[in-house]
């Protein structure tokens, strides 16, 4: 009989209508509605294939669809086995990864597992390590196509240019990879030889900061000497402001500049003792993944308390500002230690940089920030503080079982030691003042005061 929609939506369960036009194209009724058929025979046998849902699939279609399948009949394919077939890489296809670009796995590494779990300062390193210049000849290719040699050669032609950056690019593409893998969009069983290439290699192990056109073939650690700090402290002029501020925090309370370049105004007032205290928020410290750990307690003194309260009287937020930047909701966001390091790198009296021009007027060998800390930390010692209360003072925590144990937030010791190493710090500052290299005679020279 023709089709009649009235006649269809008139079927009872499991019985059917087929059309005269067009032979072996049926319509039947299920329990969930009315679905499109071709019933063919092969080898004697009846057998029959779905094509589709009525009313979503119209006759029109239908028809255009039973026609393909005469076709194929005709040609002798099996329409039941390519239908399972067909099934069968539809599922395949669904089950692989879709096709992204190394660049496109590595920018969701950095938006979906670095943002989430690093600060802004260590997301934007990573952020640069990952950017064209190291990943230029690989970005635009699919993970799995990556071989065991091109990482290999990736990695050996960065380190020739800077080990410590190729070092970090493998650690980086590493976790990248297996980001890749454990979220799915990464070809099952791609090899991940960026854990492997290279690992234990000389290669990568950094040769030192050049120093007078020439490297130290390691990683150079200084603690500054009394002499030193004085001629610091004497020309800090030759930093910018925010820099000359930042080393003087440093040497005064021996803090990360990670965490104090973050001090907000909120962060810092007057307590009941009389002193400033600065509370730093255990989620901007190092520790804030250490379960006993706690917020970072800084009694300030001396340089340090008139710095803290002059750049307060300046500020609504940062104590430390930086440049302006979207990616902060307050659109201002705070000084980096990488801008410190650039400063005070800036200032040193260098024979020659890398283009062959004279840098600086700081008349001594180069030092790095974080070389202030370590050299509070060896002034601290030597004025006999005992080890917990030094370790407190520079933000780290107690570990084994004294750090089970021992609760105790030593916030009057670090009152004491504190006020004696500004106290050694300003003397050390004074234009007038003798001062001996070693630092035994800088520590028996410093002033003496009362403790409360």
């Amino acid at each position: 009989m023709p089709f009649d929609p009235r006649a269809v939506k008139a079927l009872t369960p499991d019985s059917h209508l087929t059309i005269d036009e067009y032979p072996g194209l049926r319509i039947t009724r299920t329990q969930s509605g009315w679905t499109w058929g071709y019933r063919f025979k092969v080898g004697g046998q009846m057998k029959q294939t779905r094509i589709g849902k009525w009313p979503a699939l119209s006759l029109a279609d239908a028809v255009s669809a039973w026609n393909g399948l005469r076709a194929q009949k005709s040609e002798g394919v099996d329409l039941i086995d390519a239908k399972r077939q067909a099934k069968i890489e539809l599922a395949q296809r669904q089950a692989e990864p879709e096709a992204i670009s190394v660049g496109e796995l590595c920018r969701r590494y950095l938006d979906r597992k670095v943002r989430l779990s690093r600060g802004d300062e260590a997301f934007s390193s990573t952020e640069r390590i990952l950017g064209d210049i190291n990943l230029r000849t690989i970005k635009g290719r699919l993970p799995h196509t990556i071989s065991r040699r091109e990482a290999h050669d990736l990695i050996e032609t960065t380190a020739h240019r800077a080990p410590t950056v190729a070092k970090k690019l493998r650690a980086e593409l590493g976790a990248a990879w297996s980001y890749g893998l454990d979220a799915g969009i990464v070809k099952e069983n791609t090899p991940n030889h960026w854990r492997d290439v290279l690992s234990r290699s000389s290669v990568l192990k950094s040769r030192g900061r050049p120093r007078a056109g020439r490297r130290p073939g390691k990683p150079v650690k200084r603690v500054l000497s009394p002499l030193e700090v004085h001629k610091v402290l004497q020309y800090r002029h030759l930093f910018p402001p925010n820099a000359a501020d930042a080393v003087t925090i440093y040497l005064c309370t021996g803090a990360r500049g990670a965490e104090f370049l973050t001090m907000h105004k909120d962060e810092v007032r007057w307590e009941a003792d009389g002193v400033l205290w600065w509370t730093c928020p255990k989620q901007h410290t190092k520790n804030r993944n250490v379960n006993d750990a706690g917020d970072y307690r800084v009694p300030l003194f001396g340089m340090a308390e008139e710095i803290v309260l002059r750049r307060m009287a300046e500020t609504d937020g940062y104590i430390f500002p930086g440049k302006r930047s979207k990616k902060r909701k307050d659109g201002r966001g705070h000084l980096t230690q990488r801008a410190v390091g650039v400063a005070t790198w800036a200032a040193h009296r260098a024979p020659e940089d890398n283009f062959g021009k004279a840098r600086g007027r700081l008349d001594m060998p180069v030092w790095a920030p974080h070389d202030l800390r370590r050299t509070a930390r060896t002034f601290l010692a030597a004025m006999d503080c005992p080890t917990v209360v030094a370790e407190l003072i520079i933000g780290h925590i107690q570990t084994g079982v004294a750090g089970v144990y021992d609760l105790h937030k030593y916030d009057k010791q670090k009152k004491v030691w504190l006020k004696k190493l500004t106290a050694l710090m300003s003397h050390l500052a004074l234009s007038n003042a003798v001062i001996s290299d070693e630092l035994s005679s800088a520590v028996a020279e410093a002033p003496t005061f009362d403790v409360d």
